[in-house]
């Protein structure tokens, strides 16, 4: 993740696959976040811990490093280290992503 950001000339977004809540309109929110306000991060937290997008204006290794990926811990520790960085951090909404079987009925329902 850190790379694939570093690797981008402007400010940039990740954005996870298994989320089906992600609008345009949401995304364009995010990096209006990065690029016209003052927030250097910004995620979408889901509602399981984790995130399914994350922005930077600049990259940063420690970022993403020793972060306890695929538990509960993961929107936490991320927010430790941007706080620990000195950035500001914009969430401008709270999704749900699909990891479980019961999050495949939710998305069933969503799109029914």
């Amino acid at each position: 993740m850190h790379h694939a950001l570093a690797a981008m000339p402007r400010a940039g977004l990740l954005i996870g696959s298994d989320c089906a809540v992600l609008t345009p309109e949401l995304i364009r929110h995010c990096h209006s976040a990065l690029v016209e306000a003052e927030a250097k991060a910004v995620c979408l937290p889901a509602e399981d811990g984790g995130y399914a997008l994350i922005g930077v204006n600049r990259s940063e290794a420690s970022l993403f490093s020793g972060i306890d990926w695929g538990t509960e811990r993961v929107m936490a520790q991320t927010h430790h280290r941007i706080e620990a960085l000195g950035w500001r951090l914009a969430c401008p909404a709270t999704v749900w992503d699909v990891d479980r079987p019961e999050d495949v009925i939710r998305l069933t329902h969503h799109w029914a």
